[in-house]
């Protein structure tokens, strides 16, 4: 419908303010749920409410859990998750959850173990459906092993957030330029909750998380 001819970049050298030129900005409008956003919710529309979360974040924290919050908000993403090296470099630690309570803060993943593990060593995105009987095969076989052998012969673990009655999984790995700074996760008891849809709207966000992650670091 509209052809882009041309696009100007513009850096910042210098500001000055010009009083009575603006309003003074309404104290709740930091405030305001995604789901009130003026206009048509359209998909676009979804995602500039993300990237805005993610922009404005002054922390690591608030931009994790701004990210997180608006995906569940705007997208119905209820369980989500990021987790980011831990200075080995060796293992995955989650630094952020939704959807999951307090629980599984500081849960780790070795690179190449499970879901997630597998898309951090491979930097490609995984999608997988009808997940609930591997997960409760792998989590009788832990018991088993707890029961026979005592807990001591298994490495002690915080369990990583997670539902007990999963049946879809998506992870993607969070890339800035070539160094890899973590993974995004998120579930469904839907087994066909996430499509091809999904996977390139989720890849969007995840570069966004990722610069970001990038940049707080810095």
């Amino acid at each position: 419908v509209f052809r882009l001819l041309s696009a100007d970049v513009y850096q910042v050298l210098s500001l000055e303010p010009l009083e009575g030129f603006l309003l003074p900005p309404d104290p709740g409008a930091a405030e305001l749920p995604c789901d009130a956003l003026p206009g048509p919710l359209t998909e676009l529309r979804g995602l500039q409410a993300v990237s805005q979360r993610i922009a404005r974040a002054c922390d690591l924290d608030g931009l994790l859990s701004g990210a997180l919050g608006a995906l569940d908000e705007v997208f119905g993403f209820h369980q989500s998750m990021v987790l980011v090296h831990d200075e080995s470099g060796q293992r995955l630690v989650t630094i952020a959850s939704h959807g999951y309570g307090e629980q599984g803060i500081g849960a780790e993943v070795g690179l190449g173990d499970g879901l997630v593990g597998t898309v951090a060593t491979q930097r490609r995105m995984i999608r997988l459906s009808s997940v609930a009987g591997e997960l409760r095969y792998g989590r009788a076989i832990r018991e088993r092993v707890a029961a026979a052998e005592g807990p001591a012969r298994l490495a002690p673990e915080i369990p990583l957030p997670g539902l007990p009655d999963a049946q879809a999984q998506l992870a993607l790995p969070l890339l800035a330029g070539n160094d890899l700074v973590g993974v995004l996760a998120v579930e469904s008891r839907d087994p066909l909750a996430f499509d091809e849809w999904d996977e390139a709207f989720l890849q969007i966000v995840a570069n966004q998380i990722a610069l970001g992650i990038d940049r707080m670091q810095e």
